[in-house]
């Protein structure tokens, strides 16, 4: 045994050898007889059977069975709740009790009671990283079925529903969090009221399959002190500083941000944090009721870092804005609205100085406002962002019914660069009673390339009243906007007055020398006022492979501009393919493009089209449905078309092993 680590032997040093060795064999002759009357009694020796009360072998109380703690409206709160058969009876007691890690299961039913924690006064006061899962009943703790078995937690107006502090980890699925209430609460921009429904500050968060139902950020809203008054609320459902956020299968109904003062997000604010937002619903929310509002579904907010005397630590250490980034994947933004009464901007959603990405969303039935002000955006308002939106339904949204409206589709202003591709813009309307600017899109102090969309069926405005000025029914852009568009499709767009179809320049500005480029673009049927394909004042437009069709004027080049055209189909306008300063080039056809349907937006080119094989080659290498360009020659517009028997090959890169 010499230089043996065992403490037995160590504790035996000083003792001589023998009587070392006459205690060894004593243990071991104990151990073997303990060993021995285990087997015979209880089996094989286990931890499970050797263990006392006392082990913390045994881990927690028998309620987390695994790291589980049960919630339902028959339990009780006292110590050692949380079992099958002696659930807690509120989430609070039970998150109180967890640690980090732990899974909280909560029964069906409405769970109404409220606590005040550190000066807040909320349902659920969340400062670990748990799971919080409802749907599940007392006969059932094994299977959750939200909607069978609804799980509310209701606030009753009389506070938030939860609050979540600097966390990560955390998880909330199949819950309904009603009834948020966080005026007087601050917590927003400049201590402003913010998250009636759920107010997270600076943590990592994923809610799935919930529903966030009729919260309010602010009822009255003014900080106490504030001069001038402050006021206003920020994400009336959901309010979400720093941190990760990640929304899926969830609703956002019925929200409203504020009341008295101009309110922002009336879903949703997310301020200055990331997130991803899948397969959501963000419907009939409101930023505001009687003040200015700005996102009626939800805003995105990376402008000003907050003060660092106010700010989370790990917001004090950004430099500059533009730093977050937010992808919408697949979400449905309906009947949202920014203001009734006063200016509304982003009826659907804004973003101001963020990264966005929107794909495959539904945008659609969104008013930025009605009776007020001006407004922009009645679907989405883009600001100071850089933005990539591709397969997105902006539908019959609404920008204003003020003194003016901008984009009832979607408005970028001051951004870049922008990417629209393979999007479809169809009747959204600028203004109802007003001046109209852009009914489908609009864009103003921007850099955008757009790519196979279909802008079909937008109005400018729908006054008919002397004076009232509708500009761009299908696109406007304006001071300094830079956009090229490749395959696209314009066509049924309605301005009052000017630009039908495409509405280019500056108003009572300088010259915009960035111009606009156009290449394999349909431009048809659009109407209204002059009747314009396209409109161009004191700037530039160039236009390669163009079909210009069905208009009373295809083009008109108002002053202090020009326009270059070069392989371009003219058909069936009316009184003049041009007006003003327009070169038409080298290549000029007339002749029926044969649209295969226009009556239901069908404007591919059919048999015998006038614009089969006489394009130019460009840069294009394909057309709007993603097919390879040319067959042949280019055909003119967005449309290639290749014959029934062709074979389109698709060649991929050849990869050699080195």
């Amino acid at each position: 045994m010499r230089g043996s680590t065992d403490p037995r032997v160590r504790r035996h040093r000083d003792g001589s050898g023998a009587a070392n060795r006459a205690l060894v064999i004593t243990l071991a002759l104990a151990l073997g007889v303990i060993v021995a009357m285990v087997w015979l009694v209880g089996g094989p020796i286990s931890r499970e059977v050797q263990a006392m009360p006392s082990d913390s072998a045994l881990g927690e109380p028998e309620q987390l069975d695994g790291g589980i703690i049960r919630v339902a409206t028959t339990g009780e709160d006292t110590p050692g709740c949380g079992t099958a058969n002696t659930p807690c009876r509120t989430v609070q007691y039970a998150v109180d009790q967890a640690q980090a890690g732990d899974e909280i299961r909560v029964a069906s039913g409405v769970y109404t009671d409220m606590h005040e924690q550190d000066g807040l006064f909320q349902m659920v006061y969340l400062d670990k990283s748990v799971t919080i899962r409802g749907g599940y009943t007392t006969a059932n703790w094994t299977t959750s079925n939200p909607d069978a078995n609804p799980t509310t937690l209701d606030a009753e107006g009389q506070g938030r529903v939860m609050v979540i502090t600097p966390t990560h980890g955390i998880l909330l699925e199949g819950l309904r969090f009603e009834d948020g209430n966080a005026t007087g609460l601050g917590g927003g921009p400049d201590n402003r009221d913010a998250g009636g429904g759920l107010y997270i500050l600076t943590a990592t968060v994923t809610i799935s399959g919930s529903v966030i139902f009729s919260s309010t950020a602010s009822i009255t809203g003014t900080v106490p002190g504030s001069e001038p008054p402050l006021g206003g609320g920020f994400g009336g459902g959901l309010y979400a500083r720093g941190g990760f956020l990640e929304l899926m299968n969830s609703e956002i109904v019925s929200n409203t941000a504020g009341v008295n003062f101009p309110s922002y997000g009336g879903g949703l604010y997310l301020d200055h944090g990331d997130a991803i937002l899948s397969l959501n619903k963000v419907m009939s929310n409101t930023a505001c009721y009687w003040e200015d509002g700005y996102g009626g579904g939800l805003y995105l907010d990376g402008s000003e870092v907050p003060e660092p005397s106010s700010a989370p630590a790990d917001l004090n250490s950004l430099d500059a804005p533009g730093l977050f980034s937010a992808s919408l994947l697949g979400n449905t933004i309906q009947g949202n609205e920014g203001s009734p009464i006063a200016d509304g901007w982003g009826g659907g959603m804004f973003a101001n100085h963020y990264q966005v990405e929107l794909l495959d969303n539904l945008i659609q039935y969104n008013i930025g406002g009605r009776t007020g002000g001006d407004s922009r955006g009645g679907g989405v308002y883009i600001f100071l962002s850089d933005a990539w939106l591709e397969r997105n339904r902006v539908l019959y949204n609404i920008a204003s019914g003020g003194d003016e409206g901008i984009s009832g589709g979607v408005h970028f202003c001051t951004s870049g660069p922008v990417t629209l591709r393979n999007n479809t813009i169809l009747g959204n309307i600028a203004n109802t009673v007003g001046n109209g600017y852009g009914g489908g899109v609009s864009f103003c102090k921007t850099t955008a390339t757009l790519d196979s969309n279909a802008i079909i069926s937008n109005t400018a405005t729908l006054s008919t009243t002397a004076g009232v000025n509708g500009w761009g029914g299908g696109v406007w852009t304006g001071d300094n906007a830079a956009v090229s568009f490749n395959n696209d499709l314009i066509a049924g767009n309605h301005a009052r007055t000017q630009g039908s179809g495409l509405w280019f320049g500056v108003e009572n500005s300088p010259y915009n020398s960035q111009g606009e480029r156009l290449t394999h673009v349909t431009i048809a049927d659009n109407i209204g006022g002059l009747g314009h394909g396209i409109y161009v004042t004191n700037a530039v437009a160039f236009l390669t492979n163009t079909i210009i069709s069905g208009h009373e004027i295809g083009v008109l080049e108002a002053s202090g501009g020009a326009v270059t055209l070069e392989a371009t189909l003219w058909y069936g306008n009316a009184t003049l393919d041009t007006v003003g300063t327009v070169e038409i080039g080298s290549l000029n056809f007339y002749g029926n493009p044969a649209f295969v349907d226009p009556v239901t937006w069908d404007y591919h080119i059919g048999e015998g089209s006038a614009a089969l094989d006489q394009g130019v080659v460009t840069g294009v290498h394909t057309d709007m449905d993603g097919q390879p360009r040319p067959w042949g020659l280019p055909d003119l517009g967005a449309d290639e078309v290749w014959p029934p028997t062709a074979i389109v090959r698709a060649y991929l890169p050849l990869i050699l092993r080195e």
